[in-house]
């Protein structure tokens, strides 16, 4: 090549940016890693806000939920037939206590009464529940057919407190459902969705 075009086109033009002739403009590389760097920063805060909000709403939510609990008031065996009848009718009335300790009515309640070690469970509409004042919960009433061995001389009343457990469902007034067990332990869940109703489309 002659040496006169050779230093023509090794010549850089005014206005052409260092590093061109070679490809790529590494004068821009540093701003270019910056700016990547500073992407990832906002992706990764507005990743940790979004899980911290979360946990924030749910920690709330839970803080109502742990304030609404069931136990059992007291069992007893009534007579539910007249006194000279044999033999006598007995049923056994359970008076469950309900609080509910939050400023927030709570729906839906239901409670699961379970009869010592079975899995069964009878269960108990018990509808919303109202703020309760502390130490005056609002009480519901309701009678059991005994079972096969449960009688009055076999299982008197004062004994009768043992044999139940009770486990209670309701939904908070954010629409999630939530499960409390005997042993108190919470666990949620999305709220049921309503049937759709046959004129709906």
């Amino acid at each position: 090549m002659d040496a006169g075009l050779l230093a023509i086109a090794t010549t850089h033009h005014p206005n052409m940016p260092a590093g061109y002739a070679s490809g790529l403009q590494w004068g821009t590389v540093p701003e270019w890693v910056t700016g990547v760097g500073t992407v990832g920063a906002f992706a990764f805060a507005a990743i940790v806000y979004y899980r911290d909000r979360r946990a924030t709403h749910r920690e709330r939510r839970m803080a109502q939920a742990r304030q609404v609990d069931c136990w059992l008031h007291r069992a007893q065996w009534v007579l539910t037939s007249d006194e000279d009848e044999e033999p006598p009718d007995w049923s056994i009335e359970l008076t469950i206590a309900l609080s509910n300790g939050s400023d927030q009515s709570v729906k839906a309640g239901t409670v699961g009464v379970q009869r010592g070690s079975t899995a069964e469970r009878i269960l108990i509409s018990v509808g919303t529940i109202p703020p309760t004042a502390k130490g005056s919960p609002a009480l519901r009433t309701t009678f059991l057919t005994p079972n096969a061995g449960e009688d009055v001389e076999r299982l008197p009343s004062h004994l009768l407190q043992g044999v139940f457990r009770l486990h209670l469902s309701f939904i908070d007034t954010a629409g999630i459902w939530w499960d409390r067990d005997s042993s108190g332990h919470l666990t949620s869940r999305p709220a049921p969705k309503a049937p759709k109703s046959e004129h709906q489309g």
